[in-house]
Order: C-alpha cells, then structure tokens, then sequence
C-alpha cells in the first residue's frame, strides 16, 4: 500500500472473515458454511463484548460484499454455493438486531 491510501473496505472485511475462519473455524474463504456465517454473526453482533460487536449497516454492508465476493466465486467454479445467500441474521428481526 502506498502512502496515504487505506485499505479497500471490501478487502478488510474479506480479511476479518477469513481471520475469523481461520482463528475460531479452522478453515479457508473456500470452505466456509452458514454455521459458519452464524457464527460470525454471534460474534459481531451479539458479542458479550461490546467493543467487538458492529451495527447493524455496518453487518448488512459487510455481509452484501461478502455475498458478492462468493457470487463471484460461484461463477468461477471456486466454490459451489455462497454461506451468504439469503442469510437471516442479516435482516432485522423484531429484537433489533
């Protein structure tokens, strides 16, 4: 990275998932399910700890680009289906989250 540019969010939010899947997963982007999506979900929404949990744009923005990205990878033949797609923790239910 050049000076003065900041990471692309879309590439940082790739990163944090894959962080997340190797950290408390085990896996790569390439083998992720939706438990696995369920579990981030958890972890970034509904976290005991405050400072780790995002809003709820900031979730539906993270979760529309990874959708996009695993669209893309669909379409190559990396993987056969998206963990994202139509995924129900990224809409609002009546608690709010």
């Amino acid at each position: 990275m050049f000076s003065g540019q900041q990471a692309h969010p879309k590439g940082t939010r790739r990163l944090a998932w894959g962080r997340f899947l190797q950290e408390h997963c085990g896996k790569t982007l390439w083998h992720a399910d939706r438990d696995d999506v369920t579990a981030f979900h958890r972890a970034r929404r509904v976290s005991p700890d405050p400072t780790q949990v995002v809003s709820a744009s900031t979730w539906n923005r993270g979760v529309a680009a990874l959708d996009n990205f695993y669209t893309w990878a669909v379409d190559e033949a990396l993987v056969e289906r998206t963990p994202f797609k139509h995924y129900e923790g990224s809409r609002r239910t009546g608690s709010g989250q």
